[in-house]
């Protein structure tokens, strides 16, 4: 799809300022590509090139319409995958903490330790739970999307499209910021 992307682009017609609105632009692609070869053939050059500018352009948008709801589909897997990651290992987590909690549970009952023994066995079950302090899920989250190796092919692929926006808006430049961190935190061209 991205080929396809980048013919239609090296062609310009997302460059051509056409005098009439989408619907109407949408209108001649449509009757291109319901017309027969031979009746293509025998239009005039104006009306041929103005339906296959139409077309051209249509099917452009189209196809950055499909791909950019297939990016956005992606990005939720992705999202949801590393969420489910983070769960993983805030429940394995919760593994180890009840296992220390049975640890502290058997010394302090213990009735052959001292209390003097059974506070120093509870300081060395509890300090290192202490000094790991856990992160949160948003941490986690974020720590199992930069392990996912298909983040950075994905990423690769939306540089190579060239956003613009009629208005100022916050995804017009978002990708400069995400191509930064991403050579930030790699230390190569991403």
């Amino acid at each position: 799809m991205f080929a396809k992307i980048a013919a239609l682009k090296a062609l310009e017609v997302h460059r051509y300022a056409l005098p009439f609105p989408l619907e109407r632009q949408r209108f001649y692609a449509t009757r291109m590509r319901r017309r027969f070869p031979q009746r293509f053939k025998a239009m005039s050059p104006t009306r041929r090139t103005l339906e296959l500018t139409c077309f051209l352009r249509v099917t452009l948008m189209d196809l950055v319409d499909t791909l950019l709801s297939q990016v956005e589909k992606r990005i939720t897997e992705l999202w949801s995958s590393a969420r489910q990651t983070a769960e993983r290992r805030r429940n394995e987590g919760t593994v180890d903490d009840w296992t220390a909690v049975e640890a502290l549970h058997r010394a302090l009952y213990d009735s052959n330790m001292s209390d003097h023994q059974a506070r120093l066995a509870a300081c060395a079950i509890i300090d290192p739970l202490i000094e790991r302090k856990p992160l949160p899920r948003a941490g986690l989250t974020r720590e199992a999307l930069l392990k996912e190796p298909k983040i950075r092919s994905l990423l690769r692929a939306l540089m190579a499209l060239d956003f613009s926006g009629a208005r100022p808006s916050c995804w017009v430049g978002a990708d400069e910021i995400a191509l930064t961190l991403c050579q930030r935190r790699t230390g190569t061209a991403c």
